[in-house]
């Protein structure tokens, strides 16, 4: 005799059954890494450090990053930081000067670096993935910055930052 009984449904039963193998995926291996790809990735990790020791009188400072300098945060206006938009090295560093004195425990660690570069136009741009520690503490959240460089006749200058928060952020 057949049971009447309807079937259980819930999220589980509804489940279909999937392979235990992962399907093959004809992804292009990335390019390799070229020589001023890394040089990007080192003055942008060299550009962190200073910001996070207050290094702006270094001379690595200055023949870094460009007089007019523009640094972003669109997330700024969600998470009520100090911190939204800059234009050149000076208000730069007041903005963030204004940041750690909001949020004396921020520190970003950087964790993933990679620079995709333009060689015969001259342009190149560094995605840091950070984990952003005390703001406000005990939170770590992840923070990316994308920075932007130019090749000038003195060598590569970052140009513009855009900086998106983590999660409190949205």
């Amino acid at each position: 005799m057949k049971s009447t009984t309807p079937p259980k449904l819930d999220s589980l039963s509804q489940l279909l059954p999937c392979s235990p193998e992962t399907p093959p995926f004809d992804y292009p291996p990335p390019p390799p890494r070229t020589v001023t790809a890394r040089l990007l990735e080192s003055i942008a990790a060299r550009m962190i450090e200073m910001t996070q020791n207050a290094e702006w009188t270094h001379p690595d400072w200055d023949w870094l990053v460009a007089q007019d300098y523009i640094a972003e945060t669109p997330t700024a206006s969600f998470s009520g930081t100090p911190f939204a938009a800059t234009v050149g090295r000076q208000s730069f560093i007041d903005g963030v000067k204004a940041y750690k004195e909001a949020y004396p425990g921020f520190q970003g660690r950087p964790w993933s670096i990679a620079a995709d570069v333009d060689e015969v136009h001259g342009t190149g741009r560094v995605l840091v993935l950070s984990h952003v520690h005390g703001n406000p503490p005990p939170l770590v959240m992840e923070g990316v910055t994308v920075v932007d460089f130019v090749l000038t006749k003195q060598g590569w200058r970052a140009v513009k930052q855009i900086t998106l928060g983590g999660p409190r952020a949205f």
